[in-house]
Protein backbone atom coordinates (compact mmCIF):
# COMPACT_ATOMS: atom_id res chain seq x y z
CA UNK A 1 0.00 0.00 0.00
CA UNK A 2 1.39 3.76 -0.82
CA UNK A 3 0.90 6.18 1.74
CA UNK A 4 0.65 9.70 -0.08
CA UNK A 5 2.78 11.77 2.09
CA UNK A 6 5.40 13.53 -0.14
CA UNK A 7 8.36 15.69 0.88
CA UNK A 8 6.95 19.35 1.10
CA UNK A 9 4.05 18.26 -0.47
CA UNK A 10 5.42 16.54 -3.55
CA UNK A 11 5.61 12.64 -4.37
CA UNK A 12 5.99 9.79 -6.64
CA UNK A 13 3.81 7.12 -7.12
CA UNK A 14 5.05 3.88 -9.25
CA UNK A 15 2.65 1.64 -9.21
CA UNK A 16 2.84 -1.88 -10.17
CA UNK A 17 -0.40 -2.59 -11.57
CA UNK A 18 -2.71 -0.37 -14.19
CA UNK A 19 -4.55 2.60 -12.73
CA UNK A 20 -7.95 3.15 -14.34
CA UNK A 21 -8.25 6.52 -15.04
CA UNK A 22 -11.78 6.90 -16.31
CA UNK A 23 -12.97 7.25 -12.77
CA UNK A 24 -11.45 10.42 -11.90
CA UNK A 25 -12.82 10.26 -8.09
CA UNK A 26 -11.23 6.94 -7.67
CA UNK A 27 -7.74 7.90 -9.27
CA UNK A 28 -6.73 8.83 -5.37
CA UNK A 29 -7.61 5.89 -4.27
CA UNK A 30 -5.88 3.78 -6.63
CA UNK A 31 -2.82 5.23 -5.94
CA UNK A 32 -2.85 5.32 -2.32
CA UNK A 33 -3.83 1.71 -2.15
CA UNK A 34 -1.61 0.07 -4.97
CA UNK A 35 1.73 -1.93 -4.73
CA UNK A 36 4.83 0.06 -5.40
CA UNK A 37 6.70 -1.26 -8.51
CA UNK A 38 10.06 -3.26 -7.12
CA UNK A 39 11.31 -4.06 -10.73
CA UNK A 40 11.61 -2.78 -14.09
CA UNK A 41 12.80 -4.85 -17.06
CA UNK A 42 14.40 -3.35 -20.33
CA UNK A 43 11.90 -2.35 -23.02
CA UNK A 44 9.07 -2.04 -20.83
CA UNK A 45 6.54 0.51 -20.30
CA UNK A 46 6.62 2.32 -17.14
CA UNK A 47 4.21 4.41 -15.81
CA UNK A 48 4.90 7.31 -13.03
CA UNK A 49 2.23 9.30 -11.18
CA UNK A 50 3.42 12.75 -9.39
CA UNK A 51 1.27 14.25 -6.70
CA UNK A 52 1.67 17.91 -5.07
CA UNK A 53 -0.10 18.89 -2.12
CA UNK A 54 0.84 22.67 -2.81
CA UNK A 55 -1.94 25.53 -2.35
CA UNK A 56 -1.44 28.44 -4.15
CA UNK A 57 0.68 29.23 -7.10
CA UNK A 58 1.77 26.16 -8.33
CA UNK A 59 4.61 26.08 -11.01
CA UNK A 60 5.32 23.66 -13.85
CA UNK A 61 7.25 20.19 -12.44
CA UNK A 62 10.00 18.71 -14.08
CA UNK A 63 11.22 15.46 -14.48
CA UNK A 64 14.45 13.83 -14.22
CA UNK A 65 14.98 10.12 -15.57
CA UNK A 66 18.55 9.13 -14.42
CA UNK A 67 20.15 5.69 -15.47
CA UNK A 68 23.58 7.04 -14.14
CA UNK A 69 25.73 10.04 -13.73
CA UNK A 70 26.54 10.08 -17.83
CA UNK A 71 23.22 8.66 -18.60
CA UNK A 72 20.02 11.32 -17.55
CA UNK A 73 17.43 12.81 -18.83
CA UNK A 74 14.82 15.63 -18.05
CA UNK A 75 11.38 16.06 -19.10
CA UNK A 76 8.65 18.66 -18.34
CA UNK A 77 5.22 17.27 -16.92
CA UNK A 78 2.26 17.84 -19.11
CA UNK A 79 -0.16 15.13 -18.61
CA UNK A 80 -2.63 16.42 -15.86
CA UNK A 81 -5.12 13.64 -15.43
CA UNK A 82 -6.90 15.21 -12.15
CA UNK A 83 -6.84 18.22 -10.15
CA UNK A 84 -9.04 19.96 -7.23
CA UNK A 85 -8.47 22.24 -4.77
CA UNK A 86 -5.74 21.12 -3.21
CA UNK A 87 -3.84 17.68 -4.47
CA UNK A 88 -2.57 17.37 -8.20
CA UNK A 89 -1.68 13.95 -10.34
CA UNK A 90 0.69 14.02 -13.00
CA UNK A 91 0.90 10.75 -15.15
CA UNK A 92 4.35 9.97 -17.04
CA UNK A 93 5.44 7.07 -18.94
CA UNK A 94 8.52 6.15 -20.47
CA UNK A 95 10.64 2.75 -21.83
CA UNK A 96 13.23 1.40 -19.87
CA UNK A 97 16.65 1.12 -21.97
CA UNK A 98 19.53 -0.71 -21.02
CA UNK A 99 22.29 0.29 -19.32
CA UNK A 100 25.10 -1.09 -18.32
CA UNK A 101 26.47 1.07 -16.03
CA UNK A 102 23.41 0.65 -13.59
CA UNK A 103 20.74 -1.34 -12.26
CA UNK A 104 19.23 0.84 -10.48
CA UNK A 105 16.28 3.52 -12.30
CA UNK A 106 16.27 6.78 -10.06
CA UNK A 107 13.40 9.36 -10.57
CA UNK A 108 13.23 12.91 -9.25
CA UNK A 109 10.57 15.40 -9.85
CA UNK A 110 10.82 19.06 -8.69
CA UNK A 111 9.70 22.60 -9.63
CA UNK A 112 11.31 24.44 -12.34
CA UNK A 113 10.94 27.57 -10.99
CA UNK A 114 10.96 29.53 -7.78
CA UNK A 115 8.26 29.06 -5.48
CA UNK A 116 6.58 31.56 -4.11
CA UNK A 117 4.21 31.72 -0.41
CA UNK A 118 1.68 34.34 0.76
CA UNK A 119 2.76 35.85 3.90
CA UNK A 120 0.41 38.50 5.08
CA UNK A 121 1.35 39.61 8.43
CA UNK A 122 3.40 42.88 9.09
CA UNK A 123 2.69 43.61 5.27
CA UNK A 124 3.77 47.42 5.17
CA UNK A 125 7.63 46.30 6.50
CA UNK A 126 9.58 46.75 3.38
CA UNK A 127 13.54 46.08 3.22
CA UNK A 128 15.88 48.95 3.85
CA UNK A 129 19.54 48.55 2.52
CA UNK A 130 18.99 44.83 1.70
CA UNK A 131 18.34 44.27 5.38
CA UNK A 132 15.68 42.90 7.40
CA UNK A 133 13.87 45.39 9.97
CA UNK A 134 14.27 43.01 13.29
CA UNK A 135 11.45 40.87 14.20
CA UNK A 136 10.21 41.20 10.73
CA UNK A 137 9.47 38.75 7.43
CA UNK A 138 9.28 39.39 3.99
CA UNK A 139 6.24 39.58 2.78
CA UNK A 140 6.79 36.53 0.29
CA UNK A 141 8.58 33.61 1.31
CA UNK A 142 11.09 32.13 -1.57
CA UNK A 143 11.95 28.68 -1.78
CA UNK A 144 14.45 27.27 -4.16
CA UNK A 145 12.98 25.17 -6.87
CA UNK A 146 15.83 22.70 -6.53
CA UNK A 147 14.68 21.99 -3.16
CA UNK A 148 11.17 21.12 -3.33
CA UNK A 149 11.94 17.80 -4.52
CA UNK A 150 10.89 14.18 -4.38
CA UNK A 151 13.40 11.06 -5.78
CA UNK A 152 12.19 7.22 -6.15
CA UNK A 153 14.35 3.97 -7.51
CA UNK A 154 13.32 1.01 -9.11
CA UNK A 155 15.94 -1.68 -9.93
CA UNK A 156 16.17 -2.54 -13.46
CA UNK A 157 16.57 -6.04 -15.06
CA UNK A 158 16.66 -7.68 -18.25
CA UNK A 159 14.54 -10.33 -18.73
CA UNK A 160 16.95 -12.41 -21.11
CA UNK A 161 20.62 -13.20 -21.62
CA UNK A 162 21.17 -13.70 -25.33
CA UNK A 163 24.00 -13.84 -27.84
CA UNK A 164 24.86 -14.94 -31.66
CA UNK A 165 27.11 -17.95 -32.42
CA UNK A 166 27.68 -17.66 -36.29
CA UNK A 167 29.31 -20.20 -38.73
CA UNK A 168 29.60 -19.91 -42.74
CA UNK A 169 28.81 -22.85 -44.61
CA UNK A 170 27.43 -22.38 -47.98
CA UNK A 171 25.81 -19.59 -46.50
CA UNK A 172 25.51 -17.80 -43.27
CA UNK A 173 24.09 -19.81 -40.20
CA UNK A 174 23.82 -18.09 -37.10
CA UNK A 175 22.46 -19.83 -33.66
CA UNK A 176 20.44 -17.16 -31.31
CA UNK A 177 21.12 -18.26 -27.29
CA UNK A 178 18.14 -17.50 -24.81
CA UNK A 179 17.85 -17.90 -21.67
CA UNK A 180 16.66 -16.44 -18.45
CA UNK A 181 18.82 -13.59 -16.38
CA UNK A 182 20.21 -14.43 -13.08
CA UNK A 183 17.74 -11.33 -11.69
CA UNK A 184 14.76 -13.71 -13.24
CA UNK A 185 15.98 -16.95 -12.22
CA UNK A 186 16.84 -15.35 -8.81
CA UNK A 187 13.61 -14.39 -8.33
CA UNK A 188 11.89 -17.66 -9.57
CA UNK A 189 9.29 -15.64 -12.04
CA UNK A 190 7.76 -17.43 -14.64
CA UNK A 191 8.41 -16.66 -18.47
CA UNK A 192 6.20 -17.45 -21.72
CA UNK A 193 7.40 -16.40 -24.67
CA UNK A 194 4.32 -15.75 -27.04
CA UNK A 195 7.09 -15.12 -30.33
CA UNK A 196 10.37 -14.60 -31.62
CA UNK A 197 11.87 -12.56 -34.76
CA UNK A 198 14.64 -11.71 -36.24
CA UNK A 199 14.98 -9.28 -38.93
CA UNK A 200 17.84 -8.56 -41.22
CA UNK A 201 17.66 -5.21 -43.96
CA UNK A 202 17.52 -6.65 -47.54
CA UNK A 203 18.19 -10.56 -45.93
CA UNK A 204 16.65 -13.85 -46.77
CA UNK A 205 16.18 -15.45 -43.27
CA UNK A 206 15.16 -19.20 -42.96
CA UNK A 207 14.75 -20.67 -40.08
CA UNK A 208 15.17 -24.61 -38.62
CA UNK A 209 13.95 -24.47 -35.32
CA UNK A 210 10.60 -25.62 -35.36
CA UNK A 211 9.13 -24.34 -31.58
CA UNK A 212 5.52 -24.34 -30.58
CA UNK A 213 4.24 -21.36 -29.14
CA UNK A 214 3.18 -20.58 -26.33
CA UNK A 215 6.54 -21.40 -24.70
CA UNK A 216 7.47 -21.58 -20.85
CA UNK A 217 11.56 -21.34 -20.71
CA UNK A 218 12.51 -22.75 -17.42
CA UNK A 219 15.39 -20.98 -14.95
CA UNK A 220 17.60 -23.59 -15.86
CA UNK A 221 17.40 -23.86 -20.07
CA UNK A 222 18.86 -23.10 -23.12
CA UNK A 223 16.82 -22.01 -25.95
CA UNK A 224 18.70 -22.53 -29.69
CA UNK A 225 17.12 -20.91 -32.47
CA UNK A 226 19.16 -21.74 -35.84
CA UNK A 227 18.66 -19.52 -38.77
CA UNK A 228 20.03 -19.52 -42.43
CA UNK A 229 20.68 -15.47 -43.69
CA UNK A 230 21.33 -15.19 -47.49
CA UNK A 231 22.42 -11.64 -48.14
CA UNK A 232 21.12 -9.84 -51.33
CA UNK A 233 23.14 -7.23 -51.29
CA UNK A 234 26.54 -6.03 -50.45
CA UNK A 235 26.47 -4.48 -47.93
CA UNK A 236 28.49 -7.00 -45.16
CA UNK A 237 27.97 -5.64 -41.70
CA UNK A 238 24.41 -5.06 -40.62
CA UNK A 239 22.39 -5.13 -37.80
CA UNK A 240 20.08 -8.21 -36.87
CA UNK A 241 16.92 -7.06 -35.24
CA UNK A 242 15.71 -9.61 -32.18
CA UNK A 243 12.09 -9.46 -30.92
CA UNK A 244 11.03 -11.33 -28.16
CA UNK A 245 7.14 -10.74 -26.91
CA UNK A 246 7.01 -12.50 -23.28
CA UNK A 247 4.94 -12.60 -20.31
CA UNK A 248 6.20 -12.38 -16.66
CA UNK A 249 4.47 -14.10 -14.02
CA UNK A 250 1.24 -14.25 -15.91
CA UNK A 251 0.09 -10.07 -16.05
CA UNK A 252 3.16 -8.25 -17.57
CA UNK A 253 4.01 -8.57 -20.95
CA UNK A 254 6.73 -7.13 -22.40
CA UNK A 255 8.19 -6.71 -25.91
CA UNK A 256 12.38 -7.25 -25.67
CA UNK A 257 14.20 -6.07 -28.92
CA UNK A 258 18.04 -6.56 -29.03
CA UNK A 259 20.00 -4.85 -32.05
CA UNK A 260 23.43 -6.54 -32.57
CA UNK A 261 25.35 -6.25 -36.02
CA UNK A 262 26.38 -9.43 -37.81
CA UNK A 263 29.21 -9.72 -40.55
CA UNK A 264 28.96 -11.65 -43.57
CA UNK A 265 32.52 -11.50 -44.21
CA UNK A 266 33.87 -12.23 -40.71
CA UNK A 267 33.12 -15.94 -40.15
CA UNK A 268 36.18 -18.74 -41.48
CA UNK A 269 36.11 -19.40 -44.99
CA UNK A 270 35.21 -23.12 -45.89
CA UNK A 271 38.29 -25.12 -48.04
CA UNK A 272 36.36 -26.15 -50.56
CA UNK A 273 34.87 -23.11 -51.36
CA UNK A 274 37.63 -20.55 -50.52
CA UNK A 275 37.71 -17.49 -52.96
CA UNK A 276 41.12 -17.41 -52.90
CA UNK A 277 43.65 -19.72 -54.52
CA UNK A 278 47.47 -19.94 -53.21
CA UNK A 279 50.02 -20.30 -55.57
CA UNK A 280 50.61 -24.14 -55.88
CA UNK A 281 54.51 -24.26 -54.77
CA UNK A 282 55.35 -20.32 -53.75
CA UNK A 283 54.06 -17.01 -53.25
CA UNK A 284 56.90 -15.81 -55.74
CA UNK A 285 56.18 -16.49 -59.40
CA UNK A 286 58.43 -18.36 -61.07
CA UNK A 287 60.05 -17.26 -64.68
CA UNK A 288 59.92 -20.61 -65.87
CA UNK A 289 56.57 -22.10 -66.77
CA UNK A 290 58.10 -25.64 -65.97
CA UNK A 291 59.61 -24.68 -62.74
CA UNK A 292 56.53 -26.29 -60.99
CA UNK A 293 56.66 -29.65 -62.75
CA UNK A 294 59.88 -29.99 -61.57
CA UNK A 295 59.57 -29.21 -58.17
CA UNK A 296 56.97 -32.11 -58.00
CA UNK A 297 59.43 -34.39 -59.68
CA UNK A 298 61.92 -33.54 -56.68
CA UNK A 299 59.70 -33.67 -54.43
CA UNK A 300 58.71 -36.95 -54.72
CA UNK A 301 62.07 -38.06 -53.36
CA UNK A 302 62.65 -35.40 -50.75
CA UNK A 303 60.22 -34.66 -47.75
CA UNK A 304 62.07 -32.12 -47.18
CA UNK A 305 60.91 -30.22 -50.32
CA UNK A 306 57.44 -31.33 -49.22
CA UNK A 307 57.22 -30.08 -45.82
CA UNK A 308 58.68 -26.33 -47.63
CA UNK A 309 55.74 -26.79 -50.12
CA UNK A 310 53.17 -27.04 -47.61
CA UNK A 311 54.34 -24.50 -45.35
CA UNK A 312 54.40 -21.99 -47.94
CA UNK A 313 50.06 -22.19 -48.88
CA UNK A 314 49.25 -23.14 -45.22
CA UNK A 315 47.31 -20.64 -42.98
CA UNK A 316 47.28 -20.24 -39.38
CA UNK A 317 43.32 -20.80 -39.01
CA UNK A 318 41.47 -22.37 -41.23
CA UNK A 319 38.07 -24.43 -41.41
CA UNK A 320 36.20 -27.63 -43.23
CA UNK A 321 32.40 -28.24 -43.22
CA UNK A 322 31.48 -32.18 -42.78
CA UNK A 323 28.01 -33.26 -44.93
CA UNK A 324 28.34 -36.82 -44.19
CA UNK A 325 25.02 -37.39 -42.23
CA UNK A 326 22.97 -36.06 -45.53
CA UNK A 327 19.99 -38.43 -44.80
CA UNK A 328 20.14 -36.96 -41.17
CA UNK A 329 20.62 -33.75 -41.88
CA UNK A 330 23.80 -33.40 -39.08
CA UNK A 331 26.39 -30.67 -40.56
CA UNK A 332 29.39 -30.58 -38.89
CA UNK A 333 32.14 -27.14 -39.21
CA UNK A 334 35.90 -27.79 -37.84
CA UNK A 335 38.16 -24.19 -37.55
CA UNK A 336 41.04 -23.86 -36.05
CA UNK A 337 45.18 -23.88 -36.40
CA UNK A 338 47.22 -25.50 -38.79
CA UNK A 339 50.65 -25.10 -38.19
CA UNK A 340 51.64 -26.02 -34.36
CA UNK A 341 54.80 -26.78 -32.77
CA UNK A 342 55.70 -30.30 -31.84
CA UNK A 343 54.13 -31.14 -28.44
CA UNK A 344 52.26 -28.57 -28.01
CA UNK A 345 48.73 -28.47 -27.08
CA UNK A 346 45.85 -26.47 -29.09
CA UNK A 347 42.19 -26.45 -29.80
CA UNK A 348 39.89 -26.74 -32.74
CA UNK A 349 36.51 -25.08 -32.51
CA UNK A 350 33.69 -27.59 -32.83
CA UNK A 351 30.27 -26.55 -34.42
CA UNK A 352 26.89 -29.41 -34.85
CA UNK A 353 23.65 -28.49 -36.54
CA UNK A 354 21.21 -30.21 -36.20
CA UNK A 355 18.75 -29.61 -39.75
CA UNK A 356 16.49 -32.91 -39.15
CA UNK A 357 13.06 -32.54 -37.31
CA UNK A 358 14.33 -35.15 -34.63
CA UNK A 359 16.48 -35.36 -31.56
CA UNK A 360 19.78 -36.75 -31.79
CA UNK A 361 21.95 -38.28 -28.78
CA UNK A 362 25.36 -38.21 -30.15
CA UNK A 363 28.70 -40.09 -29.27
CA UNK A 364 32.45 -37.88 -31.06
CA UNK A 365 35.06 -40.58 -30.66
CA UNK A 366 38.59 -40.21 -32.30
CA UNK A 367 39.38 -43.60 -32.65
CA UNK A 368 42.66 -43.74 -33.39
CA UNK A 369 43.12 -41.86 -29.83
CA UNK A 370 41.42 -44.56 -28.32
CA UNK A 371 43.74 -47.19 -29.57
CA UNK A 372 46.69 -45.35 -29.35
CA UNK A 373 48.41 -46.94 -32.30
CA UNK A 374 51.56 -44.22 -32.67
CA UNK A 375 53.35 -46.00 -35.07
CA UNK A 376 56.00 -44.06 -37.52
CA UNK A 377 54.76 -42.48 -40.27
CA UNK A 378 57.48 -43.80 -42.65
CA UNK A 379 58.35 -47.92 -42.31
CA UNK A 380 61.68 -48.92 -43.26
CA UNK A 381 62.17 -49.46 -46.85
CA UNK A 382 64.66 -52.13 -47.61
CA UNK A 383 67.56 -51.69 -50.39
CA UNK A 384 66.50 -52.62 -53.86
CA UNK A 385 69.18 -55.33 -54.15
CA UNK A 386 70.41 -57.36 -51.08
CA UNK A 387 73.30 -57.78 -51.53
CA UNK A 388 74.62 -54.72 -52.00
CA UNK A 389 78.42 -53.51 -50.37
CA UNK A 390 77.49 -52.23 -46.99
CA UNK A 391 79.76 -49.75 -48.24
CA UNK A 392 77.62 -48.54 -50.43
CA UNK A 393 77.48 -44.97 -50.17
CA UNK A 394 74.32 -44.51 -52.03
CA UNK A 395 71.39 -47.38 -51.17
CA UNK A 396 68.84 -48.08 -54.50
CA UNK A 397 65.15 -48.03 -54.25
CA UNK A 398 62.76 -48.88 -56.96
CA UNK A 399 60.02 -46.28 -57.82
CA UNK A 400 57.40 -48.45 -56.04
CA UNK A 401 59.05 -47.78 -53.10
CA UNK A 402 59.63 -44.48 -53.42
CA UNK A 403 55.89 -44.03 -53.95
CA UNK A 404 55.09 -45.91 -50.99
CA UNK A 405 57.12 -43.70 -48.70
CA UNK A 406 55.69 -40.60 -49.87
CA UNK A 407 51.95 -41.83 -48.85
CA UNK A 408 52.63 -43.49 -45.57
CA UNK A 409 54.50 -39.73 -45.22
CA UNK A 410 50.79 -38.19 -46.18
CA UNK A 411 49.22 -40.76 -43.90
CA UNK A 412 50.93 -40.49 -40.62
CA UNK A 413 49.28 -40.70 -37.00
CA UNK A 414 51.15 -37.98 -36.03
CA UNK A 415 48.10 -35.68 -34.51
CA UNK A 416 46.23 -36.90 -31.24
CA UNK A 417 42.91 -35.68 -29.92
CA UNK A 418 43.29 -34.89 -25.91
CA UNK A 419 39.27 -34.81 -26.21
CA UNK A 420 37.14 -37.89 -26.94
CA UNK A 421 33.85 -39.58 -26.42
CA UNK A 422 32.21 -35.96 -26.34
CA UNK A 423 28.28 -37.04 -25.86
CA UNK A 424 25.82 -34.68 -27.08
CA UNK A 425 21.91 -34.23 -26.68
CA UNK A 426 21.27 -32.18 -30.16
CA UNK A 427 17.50 -31.06 -30.47
CA UNK A 428 15.86 -30.50 -33.81
CA UNK A 429 17.29 -26.84 -35.01
CA UNK A 430 19.56 -26.83 -32.15
CA UNK A 431 23.73 -25.51 -33.00
CA UNK A 432 26.44 -27.01 -30.25
CA UNK A 433 29.74 -25.73 -30.17
CA UNK A 434 32.84 -26.87 -28.34
CA UNK A 435 36.78 -27.31 -28.29
CA UNK A 436 38.67 -30.45 -29.04
CA UNK A 437 42.61 -30.39 -27.44
CA UNK A 438 45.26 -31.90 -30.10
CA UNK A 439 48.84 -32.34 -29.36
CA UNK A 440 51.07 -32.97 -32.80
CA UNK A 441 53.79 -35.89 -31.73
CA UNK A 442 55.32 -36.04 -35.06
CA UNK A 443 57.00 -33.33 -37.33
CA UNK A 444 55.16 -32.82 -40.59
CA UNK A 445 51.77 -32.44 -42.57
CA UNK A 446 49.19 -34.81 -40.56
CA UNK A 447 45.95 -35.11 -40.29
CA UNK A 448 43.19 -36.55 -37.72
CA UNK A 449 41.91 -39.95 -38.55
CA UNK A 450 38.83 -41.56 -37.36
CA UNK A 451 36.88 -38.79 -36.11
CA UNK A 452 33.61 -40.70 -36.06
CA UNK A 453 29.87 -39.65 -34.32
CA UNK A 454 27.64 -42.32 -33.15
CA UNK A 455 23.81 -41.81 -33.32
CA UNK A 456 22.85 -43.48 -30.28
CA UNK A 457 18.86 -43.44 -31.10
CA UNK A 458 19.81 -45.13 -34.36
CA UNK A 459 22.80 -47.05 -34.17
CA UNK A 460 24.37 -45.30 -37.04
CA UNK A 461 28.14 -44.29 -37.08
CA UNK A 462 29.11 -41.50 -39.60
CA UNK A 463 32.48 -41.52 -40.78
CA UNK A 464 34.03 -37.56 -41.07
CA UNK A 465 37.12 -38.75 -43.39
CA UNK A 466 39.96 -36.41 -43.60
CA UNK A 467 39.55 -33.02 -41.31
CA UNK A 468 42.05 -29.87 -41.31
CA UNK A 469 45.44 -30.67 -42.39
CA UNK A 470 48.16 -29.64 -39.61
CA UNK A 471 51.57 -28.79 -40.29
CA UNK A 472 53.45 -29.34 -37.24
CA UNK A 473 56.85 -28.15 -36.92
Amino acid sequence: MTELQGDEGIQIVIPNEVIKLEDKLQILDQLETCTSKSIAYFDEAVKIYVITHEEGDISDLNLDVIYSTRNKKTYKLTNLIFEDSSISVWEFETMITPDKLSNELIFKVYYNKVLQQDNNHLENLKLVDSLMLAGSKLSKLEKHGQLISHSKSVRISPIFQMKFKTIKTEKILTSLELNLSGVIRDLGYEVVISSISIRVQNCDIAQYSKIDYPLTLPATSTLNLTYKLSNNDSKHIKPIVVTINSTINGDKSVATRWITNIDFQSSPAIQSQSPFVPAPHSATPSPNPNAYLQHKVRSTNSALALSKRASSRMHSTSSVTLNNAPKRNLHISISGQTKVKLGEIFRWKLQLINKSNENMNLILYIQSSITKTYEKSVPPIPMQHSNANSGDPIPLYSIAQLVKSFYNKMNTIGLISLTNNVKINLESGQLFETELELIGIEKGLVNLRDFKVLEINSGEVFECGKLLDVLVV
